[in-house]
């Protein structure tokens, strides 16, 4: 079983890892341009608005894998069963084993995802709101996900020299 879980973690982080090249390559042409105002929303380029999609999709996606299927599969590993836990169980097992800050934090990852996937044509001040919000909590997503490996590889080692 535990085979079948690293096989299963190694490629979620290989997709993972796609998603926070790609978040990380969009923040580091958005981040001249940061923080937005209402006025930069409402002049957005095409270009301008490429990299938002990029960023948007890449957070949005790197998020959902982590919270959906990451976390699960990484707690499972270290030994704990998921199968009666909450997705808020989950995070506390998360925060225990210290690998993310807080639940709270990781709650605002889950409800910023789900602001980002709506579109408020009208609303260029929420935009604004939202898109440099997001921005400013890429590093606790990304970080978040360095930290999860290593706790992998760590266990990983670990569970070779018991063999």
């Amino acid at each position: 079983m535990t085979d079948n879980i690293i096989i299963f973690l190694d490629s979620l982080f290989k997709v993972a890892k796609i998603h926070a090249e790609r978040l990380s390559t969009s923040i580091q042409y958005l981040k001249p341009k940061m923080p937005l105002s209402p006025r930069d929303v409402e002049a957005f380029t095409f270009d301008d608005m490429l990299l938002l999609e990029m960023f948007v999709n890449r957070f949005s996606k790197l998020q959902d894998l982590m919270g959906a299927k990451i976390f699960k599969a990484v707690i499972d590993y270290a030994g704990e069963s998921t199968d009666p836990m909450t997705f808020i169980d989950r995070l506390n097992m998360l925060e225990k084993l210290g690998l993310i800050d807080n639940t709270d934090a990781w709650k605002d990852l889950r409800e910023m995802r789900n602001h980002l996937a709506h579109e408020y044509p009208d609303a260029p001040e929420t935009v604004s709101n939202y898109l440099n919000k997001a921005f400013n909590m890429t590093s606790t997503l990304i970080e978040t996900l360095t930290r999860i490996e290593a706790f992998v590889d760590t266990l990983r080692i670990k569970n070779l020299t018991k063999i």
